[in-house]
C-alpha cells in the first residue's frame, strides 16, 4: 500500500499567531528555532517507511524554500485557513496522487517520533481516520482513500479551542471511528521546549532544536 506523510511548513520567518517565541527571545532566534524544528522533523520522517511531502504555505516563497529544503518533493498549500489546507493536502495525496494512506502534520511538535507515524499509518488498515490530540484540537490526522471525510475540515476551523471534539462529532454523524494518538502539542513559547529539554524523548537525543535551546538557556 502507498502511503505518504504531508508537513505543512509555514515561512519560519513569520511568526504564527500561536507562538510566542519571537516575544521571549528575538524575531532572529524565534525563526531559528522554528527552522531547526522543521529540519528535526524531516530527519526523523526518513525512518516513517512512508513517502515525504512538504507543503509549503503560500506566502512562503518556493524559490527561498528550495535553497532551505533541498531538491525534495514539494507542494503548495491550498486554501484560506489552516482546516482546508490539511483537508486539500490530504485531498490531493488520496484522491490526484493515489494514494492508499495518508497523514497530515504540523512541523512544530517534535515530539513526534517514527515509530508513532508508523503505528499511525498501520492503523490506518483497520480504521479510516487517525488523530492526534493537541490542545484541545489536533495536530495530525490521516485517512485511508476510501474513508476520507472532507467535511470534518470543513465544518471545524483549526483554531477553534474545542476542534478536536467537534470533529470527533462530525465523525460520529458519518459513523466513523477514529484511532487516537496520545497528545502531541505543538511548541508554542519557550516553556514548551523546555519541558523536551528536562525529559527528551529517545529520539531527540541529536535535535538542533534543543541543541539550540540549551545554548539560549546558558547564556
Amino acid at each position: 500500500m502507498k502511503s505518504c506523510v504531508l508537513l505543512l511548513v509555514d515561512d519560519p520567518e513569520a511568526e504564527p499567531a500561536s507562538s510566542r517565541l519571537a516575544a521571549e527571545t528575538s524575531p532572529e532566534t524565534a525563526a531559528a528555532l522554528r527552522r531547526a524544528m522543521v529540519e528535526d522533523m524531516l530527519d526523523m520522517l526518513r525512518w516513517s517507511e512512508s513517502e515525504v511531502i512538504v507543503c509549503r504555505a503560500p506566502e512562503f516563497d518556493e524559490a527561498r524554500c528550495r535553497v532551505w529544503l533541498g531538491d525534495r518533493p514539494l507542494w503548495t498549500q491550498k486554501g484560506k485557513d489552516r482546516s482546508a489546507r490539511r483537508a486539500n493536502a490530504l485531498r490531493r495525496a488520496l484522491t490526484i496522487k493515489d494514494f492508499d494512506r495518508a497523514l497530515v502534520l504540523d512541523a512544530d511538535i517534535p515530539q513526534l517520533d517514527d515509530e508513532t507515524v508508523r503505528r499511525a499509518l498501520k492503523g490506518l488498515e483497520w480504521n479510516t481516520c487517525v488523530l492526534a490530540p493537541a490542545r484541545g484540537g489536533f495536530s495530525l490526522a490521516g485517512f485511508d482513500r476510501e474513508g476520507f471525510l472532507p467535511d470534518m475540515f470543513s465544518h471545524v476551523p483549526a483554531e477553534e479551542p474545542d476542534a478536536l471534539r467537534r470533529s470527533l462529532n462530525v465523525l460520529e454523524i458519518y459513523r466513523r471511528h477514529p484511532m487516537l494518538l496520545d497528545e502531541l502539542a505543538g511548541v508554542a513559547c519557550l516553556d514548551d521546549l523546555r519541558r523536551l529539554a528536562d525529559n527528551p524523548p529517545r529520539h531527540m537525543a541529536r535535535s538542533r532544536a534543543l541543541a539550540l535551546f540549551r545554548r539560549l538557556a546558558a547564556q
